[in-house]
């Protein structure tokens, strides 16, 4: 099973040039710890399910469903 959310965050760089704009960019989406997501960031999700995934995924997945579901659009 492999699990996909999807969250949008708007950042503000300022910067004297394109390059210095560009390299501040390219930090802050290398460093994770610069930014920080929540539920509100959250757009959305994907599941997918192999063949080998029996009850016991399915179990999971409902339970992943109505997570995802109580803070955003869920897609199978």
């Amino acid at each position: 099973m492999t699990i996909t959310a999807k969250y949008e965050k708007t950042i503000t760089v300022q910067a004297k040039t394109a390059v210095q704009a560009l390299e501040k960019v390219e930090t802050i989406l290398f460093d994770t710890d610069l930014i920080s997501f929540d539920d509100d960031d959250f757009v959305g999700g994907e599941v997918d399910i192999s063949d080998a995934c029996e009850d016991e995924c399915d179990k999971i997945l409902k339970e992943i469903a109505e997570s995802l579901a109580a803070i955003g659009d869920v897609e199978f």
